[in-house]
């Protein structure tokens, strides 16, 4: 994973970033990201989990690659959307102009999140239309994932 550093700063529930300066950014996965002690999760999409397997292919570094990529191709800005729950903050984030989210999903690097938000669902068809990045072959949605792990996790734990 990469470190690079960059300043943060929050107006009116943006927090905008411009590189270089003070705080680091290091990726998750293919669609979260600490920022100096702060994880944000993008807003409307769901990417392989880190570790996933799409058939032969490591989709979920592929994914957290693609979110690398994004975010250090220059400034950065994620308006807050609020709290995930889990202590994330859900971030609409935009880079070079580009909408990191619309980006991921567009190249097939992540889903749209249905379950929270149709913002990315014509990229999703024109991905998949294209047969790019995840629909390339075979592979397991995220929240089907996360499920099974649970479900194993849950048959091992003693009582």
């Amino acid at each position: 994973m990469k470190s690079h550093a960059f300043a943060a700063f929050s107006i009116f529930g943006w927090i905008a970033l411009a590189s270089p300066a003070i705080s680091a950014i290091v990726i998750v996965d293919g669609d979260t990201f600490d920022l100096d002690g702060t994880r944000i999760r993008i807003d409307g999409i769901d990417a392989p989990e880190y570790g996933q397997k799409c058939g032969s292919r490591d989709c979920g570094v592929e994914a957290l690659e693609a979110l690398d990529n994004l975010i250090h191709s220059g400034p950065i800005n994620c308006q807050s959307m609020g709290d995930d729950g889990y202590g994330r903050v859900i971030g609409k984030c935009v880079v070079v102009g580009q909408d990191i989210g619309a980006r991921l999903v567009s190249d097939g690097f992540a889903y749209a999140f249905v379950k929270y938000s149709a913002d990315y669902v014509a990229e999703e068809k024109q991905a998949q239309s294209m047969k790019t990045g995840l629909w390339r072959g075979d592979f397991q949605k995220p929240w089907e994932y996360r499920a099974e792990k649970w479900e194993v996790a849950e048959q091992e734990a003693p009582d």
